[in-house]
């Protein structure tokens, strides 16, 4: 990547690939070999943000959407974290659906009532619950509920019984495409544009779109992006109304034969006033202070705020009636639809999971286990 008159350029050329490195492939059970060793590093890169949010304009977030469709969507995912950190609205809808599906419990159903497939069943039960800090796991992966895309990495320990030691969460911004836009990658240090091919049975890939077409334009938060904006300058101006309102408004007049360090001493005097409510200013000149006119509300940004919030719900949860309720309460049997549109797409979170927790899971594991050709169990949420 480099900057050229202000802008941010995509140089379209492929990383210069490194010498292989040794890595430590060992044999499990099934035969097969696997990868033990870390493919993410974790460096201070993963911690640094360009911060798009900050002076976030129309024209600024417009550039960046653009951006991320030419497969660069490492400042979109620094947004997305932004937009997290900063709208507290947005990530209480995204933790309705996130937190949903991570409560719920869990069970591994056989391929069949085969003997054998109830004891590869039996191995997959045991898999999950050697994994610590599962709830978190399934949690990081729910996180491609609001980005469209999460990656974690697992970590294999090989032995007579193939274990899990974690499964680690890779920061979104290190997620990249290959140069035609077809193929997910890793950003690496030595391949830090079109980034490196995931290696199969060493990631956990899950993806949630909002809409159809290409992933780096089909997550929830892209579409919410444009009423974080609007709603920001809502309540930077409402702020600044809150500031001001009910203060009196301080109006100097001089004498039109007045000089400039008479205009001056007013200037001067009227900072004052606003500070300590006390001023020195010659005889012949005059402030008169004249009082806001009570009347005037800020209700205009409560309601461009209220309505971006809306707007949000619907796109997050499905409806409004279960995160917010209006001037009129809402009706009962609306609240009680909407609520019913908000499990649906609660267990529509949780099918997901349960089949990326399946392939990229359970399915190496068992294959590293017992071989090919060996039916994969269900993993169900309940």
């Amino acid at each position: 990547m480099r900057r050229e008159a202000g802008k941010k350029i995509r140089i379209m050329k492929k990383d210069k690939p490194l010498k292989p490195k040794k890595t430590f492939a060992a044999k499990t059970t099934g035969g097969k070999s696997i990868n033990t060793n870390r493919v993410s590093i974790v460096t201070n890169r993963d911690i640094w943000s360009s911060h798009p949010s900050g002076g976030l304009t129309p024209e600024k977030l417009a550039s960046l959407l653009r951006e991320a469709e030419s497969g660069d969507i490492s400042r979109q995912m620094e947004l997305f974290e932004e937009i997290e950190e900063k709208d507290l609205h947005i990530v209480s809808c995204l933790n309705d659906r996130k937190d949903a599906v991570k409560n719920k419990k869990w069970k591994i159903k056989p391929a069949s009532e085969n003997p054998f497939d109830i004891k590869v069943a039996d191995y997959c039960n045991e898999l999950i619950k050697g994994i610590k800090r599962w709830r978190e796991i399934v949690y990081n992966i729910s996180d491609a509920v609001g980005k469209g895309l999460s990656l974690q990495e697992i970590m294999w320990q090989p032995g007579e019984i193939l274990k899990i030691g974690s499964i680690d969460y890779i920061m979104p911004k290190k997620i990249a495409f290959n140069d035609n836009l077809t193929e997910i990658r890793l950003i690496t240090e030595s391949a830090p544009v079109f980034g490196i091919p995931l290696e199969p049975n060493k990631f956990v890939l899950h993806k949630s779109q909002c809409k159809s077409g290409h992933p780096s334009r089909g997550s929830l938060l892209r579409l919410c992006s444009w009423f974080f904006l609007f709603k920001n300058f809502a309540i930077k101006d409402w702020a600044t109304f809150a500031e001001i309102y009910g203060m009196p408004l301080r109006v100097a007049k001089y004498d039109k034969n007045s000089g400039d360090e008479e205009k001056k001493v007013l200037e001067i005097a009227l900072r004052q006033l606003g500070v300590d409510a006390s001023a020195l200013i010659p005889a012949e000149c005059d402030i008169e202070i004249k009082e806001s006119d009570k009347r005037s509300s800020g209700d205009i940004y409560d309601r461009l705020s209220a309505f971006c919030n809306q707007e949000i719900s619907k796109a997050i949860i499905g409806s409004t009636l279960t995160k917010e309720i209006g001037d009129t309460g809402g009706a009962y049997s609306a609240s009680e639809t909407h609520r019913e549109v908000k499990e649906e797409i609660i267990e529509s979170d949780a099918k997901e999971l349960n089949e990326t927790i399946r392939e990229d899971i359970l399915r190496p594991a068992v294959t590293f286990q017992f071989g090919e050709n060996v039916e994969i169990p269900e993993y169900e949420t309940v």
